[in-house]
């Protein structure tokens, strides 16, 4: 047993929900998140197992697996789904299964279809059986986001007197509000719930059946991935509809900061970058530069400031303000801005348009995610743009911190909870935050960066250090994540009366 247990702790069996996982699936930092929490449990002690849909990306990916089940029966609604289940190795330490039915999982994207419903359904009760088959009994599931919320609904509705889960919590972990999984009503028939729940004391929400709804309403305990957040979703700009639920179950509410993979993310090892570096060596990180100008084809020039990103565009990461600053910064400011990113069109486009307005200040690398290039940006820029219009935690300001690299965000979510403004007179601090969301502001913010970089470098220098040492790391969080999972665990035993 490992040695961070404490003295007289149990080690606890968990089940971990997540619909996307790094390595394997990924479109956001969901996948970060599950990838890397798992093993930080395991860490600490703890027994964990987690299942994943066996998506067309994780066929190919052809990890090490072996066949558990080949036709496991699992009843959703009136249909009966015989399913594959194949134990993974690509996490090593975590037991994990592969839920392989090529109909519903076997496409070119994990979400937008409009059986979505039925698919995560299916991801959601197939949990519960294949736990069961494989005779691993939880103490807690740890469910996250809309597409896992339908099993603390099952546990507490058509398997409440089900033995094997009778002591079994349910934690339900928020990562973005936003994305609810609201479908018709007509579909709890066919996900196999009664439908005494479609009320606002169950998954109804504003008319709808949803799959958030029902993690919120049911889960023994919530988390969300920053204080701040957690906080902010209590309250109608940033509650999505869900702020009177969540102000009702306040005392219910954790919020746990994010963690960064260092094993991952780390310069002095990271084998994707050109030059490695750490704090003792951080003059070496200005050696990577010229391989991320040479890579998006920008004139090589050392001295020259790079502001970069990597993100999801979409409305959510506040993109509006860049783009509308991006004329003024570009022409009054001797700067390169390198882009990657995938999402939304109208970002894509408009961020491609902007690069061949520029070509000599713009480099981009738009509609695809490049692991290579995310690192060298990391590591070959000077400064690291998260202008979120909201934000849950964010990992890219804590992922540039590591690498030395000043983030410039906006003061909202987990982001306030990270970065720490640069304080010119003491030295304190690593990064720059706009507190207005728009143009004006942003770009003051930036230029007041620049300002800094330019004039006062035994300052900057300073303020990377001071980035560097910051610790986001997940054995951190890990241990938060067990204090919920024990305090869920005791509120369930003393719900159930045992």
């Amino acid at each position: 047993m490992s040695e961070e247990l404490g003295k007289g702790q149990k080690r606890l069996r968990i089940l971990y929900l997540a619909s996307e996982m790094m390595p394997l699936a990924k479109t956001g930092g969901l996948a970060d998140v599950a990838g890397a929490l798992p093993k930080a449990l395991k860490g600490l002690g703890h027994d964990v197992v987690a299942l994943l849909p066996k998506y067309e990306v994780v066929a190919k990916g052809k990890w090490r697996t072996k066949p558990i089940f080949k036709s496991l029966p699992i009843k959703l609604g009136e249909s009966i789904y015989r399913v594959g289940v194949d134990r993974c190795y690509a996490i090593p330490g975590i037991e994990l299964y592969l839920l392989d039915y090529p109909d519903l999982y076997d496409r070119p994207h994990l979400y937008g279809y409009s059986d979505d419903a039925i698919r995560f359904a299916l991801y959601c009760r197939a949990s519960l059986e294949v736990t069961k088959a494989i005779g691993f009994q939880p103490n807690v599931i740890h469910c996250n986001d809309w597409q896992t919320g339908l099993v603390p609904a099952y546990l507490n509705t058509t398997d409440s007197y089900d033995g094997f889960f009778i002591c079994t919590a349910t934690v339900f972990t928020i990562h973005n509000l936003g994305y609810q999984g609201n479908f018709p009503p007509a579909l709890i028939k066919d996900v196999g719930l009664p439908w005494e729940v479609f009320n606002i004391e169950g998954v109804e929400f504003y008319g709808h059946f949803s799959f958030m709804k029902a993690g919120l309403f049911y889960s023994d305990l919530l988390t969300t991935v920053s204080p701040t957040y957690a906080s902010e979703i209590q309250t109608e700009p940033f509650g999505e509809g869900f702020h009177g639920l969540l102000s009702t179950r306040s005392s219910d509410l954790f919020g746990i900061l994010n963690g960064v993979d260092y094993e991952f993310w780390n310069p002095k090892t990271d084998k994707l970058i050109p030059v490695n570096y750490d704090a003792s060596t951080i003059d070496k990180k200005r050696q990577n530069k010229p391989h991320l100008q040479e890579r998006l084809e920008l004139p090589v020039d050392e001295r020259k400031p790079v502001i970069g990103i990597v993100s999801r565009l979409a409305w959510q990461k506040g993109f509006e303000v860049v783009l509308d600053a991006a004329d003024e910064l570009l022409t009054k400011h001797d700067i390169q801005l390198v882009i990657l990113g995938a999402g939304e069109e109208r970002y894509e486009r408009a961020f491609l348009k902007l690069r061949e307005a520029y070509p000599t200040k713009v480099g981009a690398r738009i509609g695809v995610y490049d692991e290579p290039l995310a690192h060298l940006i990391y590591a070959g820029a000077d400064m690291f743009l998260m202008p979120s219009r909201y934000e849950p935690c964010g990992l890219g300001q804590m992922i540039s911190m590591r690498y030395g690299t000043i983030p410039i965000a906006h003061h909202t979510g987990g982001l306030v909870d990270t970065v720490k403004e640069l304080n010119e007179e003491t030295g304190e601090g690593h990064g720059f935050f706009f507190y207005e969301f728009d143009p004006r502001h942003f770009l003051e913010a930036v230029e007041k960066a620049l300002r800094i970089y330019n004039e006062k470098p035994e300052l900057w220098r300073k303020a990377m250090l001071n980035a560097m040492k910051a610790d986001y790391s997940w054995k951190r969080s890990a241990k938060e994540y067990e204090k919920v999972y024990r305090l869920a665990i005791q509120k369930r035993v003393e719900r159930v009366g045992l």
